[in-house]
């Protein structure tokens, strides 16, 4: 009845009741998360990095990619090389999802790492500007409005992996504080 490749390439794309898939229910729009589907390909659509999505939206790095990734939000699957309708309710029209599909990660992975730079430059200068003294990577990421997490990763680039390449030394802390959590180490520019 139809062609054997139509039929490999269906068997490859599991239909949306086998799992779930964010945005469906039953192979139709969910009220509540198909607008989170359209805000993902919009922010995309205006330049946003994987990450600045995961961010603003408050939804995991998986979704982010499955909205990107997967023809289905647009009523799509590929066959054969070409976009055939999928047999479910369109969330986002096809043009606009594959727009935002075809979006290449370089440029903003580019724009990121200038990001990037921009704030490990200003790690360094809050330490500069208040050197001899050490701050923990919480006082840090307070006075500097960063995500301690990021402050961390920042100070360990800035620590360097070669003695010549350090910029910033960390401070083991004085004593150790008795239970689960020791007294966190500061960080200070090298004199």
């Amino acid at each position: 009845m139809i062609d054997r490749e139509i039929w490999e390439a269906c068997l490859s794309t599991p239909p949306l009741g086998t799992y779930s898939m964010f945005g469906f229910i039953r192979g139709r729009k969910d009220p509540e998360k198909a607008p989170i589907v359209e805000k993902v390909i919009d922010l995309r659509l205006k330049g946003k990095t994987y990450k600045a999505i995961m961010d603003e939206l408050k939804i995991k790095q998986h979704t982010v990619v499955q909205i990107l990734k997967n023809p289905k939000y647009a009523n799509k699957v590929l066959v054969n090389g070409e976009y055939v309708d999928a047999g479910v309710e369109e969330i986002v029209p096809f043009p606009r999802w594959l727009k935002a599909h075809n979006i290449k990660g370089k440029r903003l992975y580019e724009e990121e790492r200038k990001a990037q730079k921009i704030k490990i430059s200003r790690v360094l200068t809050f330490l500069e500007e208040h050197k001899p003294q050490a701050f923990s990577c919480r006082e840090i990421a307070v006075a500097l409005q960063l995500n301690p997490g990021s402050v961390y990763g920042y100070l360990r680039k800035l620590e360097g992996d070669k003695p010549e390449n350090k910029l910033v030394e960390k401070i083991p802390p004085e004593h150790e504080k008795k239970g689960a959590a020791p007294f966190p180490s500061k960080w200070r520019v090298i004199s």
